[in-house]
């Protein structure tokens, strides 16, 4: 079953600027990975500790549904967290924190034996 968020009982004050920019940002990583070959370097592979594909692996996405349904749920939920922080490099910085906090909890675990050892890609670990 796939649960979509449907309403939420929020009037923005301002627009979500720096959310519809990322939005756009992985809209366009996207096109460029169905372009070229750019797809192989932004892969974030866990014995790496890379903290640059941490954050690429992010905007880079596996096929179109995975693309739509996770900026649904950032869609959701972003533009009220982006008010709540109130300044953009904030936001920013919160957003590639989560990001490099992500590949390292990745990382970490495939330190102490996981048997995963794929490498990482997509908006979901953000969140």
């Amino acid at each position: 079953m796939v649960l979509m968020p449907y309403s939420a009982a929020l009037t923005l004050a301002q627009r979500p600027t720096t959310t519809y920019a990322t939005l756009l940002t992985c809209l366009v990583v996207f096109l460029l990975q169905a372009t070229t070959g750019v797809t192989e370097h932004l892969l974030y592979y866990p014995r790496s500790w890379n903290p640059i594909t941490m954050v690429t692996s992010s905007l880079a996405h596996a096929d179109v549904f995975h693309l739509l349904s996770n900026m649904i749920f950032f869609m959701a939920f972003a533009p009220a967290l982006e008010l709540l922080i109130g300044d953009r490099l904030r936001y920013l910085g919160f957003m590639l924190l989560v990001a490099i906090a992500v590949g390292i909890s990745y990382s970490i675990s495939v330190a102490i034996g996981s048997n995963s050892d794929l490498p990482s890609l997509g908006f979901s670990g953000i969140i």
